[in-house]
């Protein structure tokens, strides 16, 4: 479990928990599920399409949760209240949801937000005590405001934030501010850059990439600078990426541990099959294989000695294998077979 971690200053604006009346109200029971686009509204003019001009009020009960399961906006304000304790409010990958005013509630305790798409909110994203955050989509806020024990648990949320107002302060503190993040196709691979304005307490930062925009594995780590008030660029070079479209982010961790992720970006790159084994030489009694293209075969691995005796034999349908070496220390060969691509490593066990 980690603390929300977004750059801002404590600010205590009025507006942040004030909400126009609504034009249009909703409801979903206690232990119900719906989802947004589908839900009944009581008043006028009342949400259809995939806009809304005007004030919003949903009363949530206990247990209950709220999918956006396709993009909206709304022109307003969106005023989330509940009547009972943990409802959830999901937003799946794909979908933006926009509110461009408020969005949220001061009296909530115990809502949790799943942001896998993107949510974007001109005004504040409030609620009280014990908020919970989890996904891996973005958020941009002009302020956020919550109260004691708000978390982001197994997140990796990219966060945008102008201001925030939370207890306890930690919640509202950035080790690092980044400028940007690009990732650019090249012939032999892909060129990632990225600059941040200033660091504090900053240890590092971890190359992360993905084949679907989820599920991430960790390719390089990069040094930061401690403590910095200028400019520093950074830069890292994919010599094996992975083959069609791929995802990248930024995970940040500072001297205390703590953890941050940032924007993911998105790349194409068009190259031969290959594959990537490490750490080389083997030194903990597992070999890695990285394979940079999917299919829906099985791939198979065969490890011998240089005599050609087949010691090993393993089958597998992932991209990033871990393949136990339980050899004494020597030369050895790898045979990655995939259909019709066939490659042979050369590696050493220490």
């Amino acid at each position: 479990m980690v603390a929300l971690l977004v750059a801002g200053s404590i600010n205590l604006a009025q507006a942040q928990c004030t909400f126009g009346a609504p034009g249009c109200t909703s409801s979903i029971a206690n232990n119900a599920s719906r989802n947004f686009n589908a839900l009944t509204w009581a008043g006028g003019s009342c949400p259809t399409g995939s806009s809304y001009t005007g004030n919003l009020l949903l009363t949530m009960g206990a247990n209950s949760s709220l999918t956006v399961s396709a993009s909206y906006t709304i022109t307003g304000d969106f005023n989330i209240t509940t009547s009972g304790a943990a409802p959830t409010i999901t937003i799946p990958l794909g979908v933006t949801f926009h509110v461009t005013g408020n969005l949220g509630d001061c009296t909530n305790n115990n809502t949790s937000y799943v942001v896998e798409g993107t949510l974007i909110v001109d005004g504040f994203l409030s609620g009280k005590n014990n908020n919970g955050f989890s996904g891996s989509g973005s958020i941009t806020a002009g302020g956020l405001n919550f109260g004691n024990n708000t978390t982001c648990t197994s997140c990796a949320i990219n966060w945008n934030v102008t201001t925030c107002s939370a207890s306890p302060v930690s919640f509202c503190t950035l080790p690092i501010k980044l400028l940007f993040f690009h990732a650019e196709r090249k012939s032999a691979g892909v060129q990632l850059r990225w600059a941040t304005e200033s660091e504090e307490n900053f240890d590092y930062f971890t190359v992360e990439r993905s084949a679907d925009g989820r599920n991430f594995h960790s390719v390089a780590d990069v040094a930061g600078h401690g403590n910095s008030t200028q400019r520093y660029d950074y830069a890292f070079f994919d010599e094996h990426p992975l083959n069609g479209k791929s995802y990248y982010r930024l995970k940040e961790t500072d001297f205390d541990g703590l953890l941050v992720y940032h924007k993911i970006v998105a790349v194409d790159y068009s190259g031969g099959r290959s594959i990537d084994i490490y750490p080389v030489p083997v030194s903990n009694g597992v070999l890695n294989v990285r394979v940079n293209f999917s299919s829906s075969q099985e791939s198979r691995i065969i490890i011998n000695d240089v005599a050609g005796l087949v010691l090993q034999s393993f089958v597998s349908a992932d991209r990033e294998i871990a393949v136990p070496v339980g050899l004494k220390p020597g030369i050895y060969m790898l045979t990655f077979t995939n259909g019709d691509f066939r490659t042979t490593r050369r590696f050493i066990v220490n």
